[in-house]
């Protein structure tokens, strides 16, 4: 969709995995207790990882989802 550009969407709700999905990117769902692992899995994604903390959140899991 943007050449030569790897887009990841982070986020917190269920509507950034779905801009994740639109955009046909990888998502990293971040569990800041507003969302449940179940409602950030419920968008069905391909490509995607849930984290606890972006303190989480490691160069080595952003190059595994590109």
């Amino acid at each position: 969709m943007y050449p030569g550009d790897n887009i990841i969407v982070i986020g917190d709700h269920p509507k950034d995995a779905i801009l994740s999905k639109n955009l046909n990117c990888p998502f990293i769902g971040v569990l800041t207790g507003l969302h449940s692992l179940d409602d950030l899995k419920s968008i069905n994604l391909s490509n995607y990882m849930i984290i606890d903390s972006v303190s989480d959140l490691i160069i080595d899991d952003i190059y595994s989802l590109i």
